[in-house]
């Protein structure tokens, strides 16, 4: 005689306590296979926690941002830090530019939003660099 097993939907949000639930106390109402079953078949109320690595590409280009941090990455062999920003549209992107990093670090609190226009690549002895203009509210 076979088993069946009957299951039920399971919202994503459920998934995600039961998850906490385990982790934290070892019991919840639902087992790792089940939480993950449900989190599986949903694409609804997932946030993209990617972040793409944005560059200025076209002078004259005025792009508003929240700049919400900073961090350390690898680009090409070399550890390099970058600012972690958003755009209008949600979307988590990384940059850089040694002219946007060093100006987002003299903003006094996170999350700030910052309008940056790309001027031109300029060349100096240490090589190029984006000409940027990053402006933001007075504090």
């Amino acid at each position: 005689m076979s088993k069946t097993t009957e299951t039920k939907a399971i919202a994503p949000h459920e998934a995600q306590d039961a998850f906490n639930d385990l982790i934290t106390t070892g019991h919840s109402k639902l087992t790792y296979e089940e939480a993950f079953d449900a989190l599986d078949e949903t694409e609804s109320g997932l946030v993209d926690l990617t972040q793409d690595y944005f560059t200025f590409d076209k002078p004259g280009q005025e792009i508003s941002f929240v700049v919400e941090g900073f961090d350390m990455v690898m680009l090409a062999g070399k550890q390099v830090e970058v600012v972690k920003l958003r755009n209008r549209e949600g979307q988590a992107l990384i940059n850089g530019d040694k002219v946007l990093v060093s100006s987002c670090k003299r903003l006094t609190r996170l999350p700030a939003w910052v309008k940056v226009c790309y001027k031109n690549d300029t060349k100096n002895a240490a090589g190029t660099y984006k000409n940027l203009i990053v402006r933001t509210f007075a504090v």
